[in-house]
């Protein structure tokens, strides 16, 4: 499955071709990321991280870290 990440504070897009059980956290991370970093929206609507793969764009935006 195609994911195509746009990152949006580092201005690049990256396509990640994740598996059948892979979460959006598994792509965040594969990119250099850390998911408790970021914020995945797709169509203007915040998505968990942990949620299951679809393929399509979304933008990730990067946030404070925590702590």
């Amino acid at each position: 499955m195609k994911i195509v990440l746009h990152l949006v504070r580092e201005h690049q897009t990256q396509i990640y071709e994740g598996g059948k059980d892979e979460t959006y956290s598994d792509a965040i991370s594969a990119c250099g990321l850390v998911p408790d970093t970021v914020i995945i929206v797709r169509e203007g609507n915040s998505i968990p991280q942990d949620e299951p793969l679809t393929e399509g764009e979304v933008d990730v935006l990067t946030t404070a870290s925590r702590g």
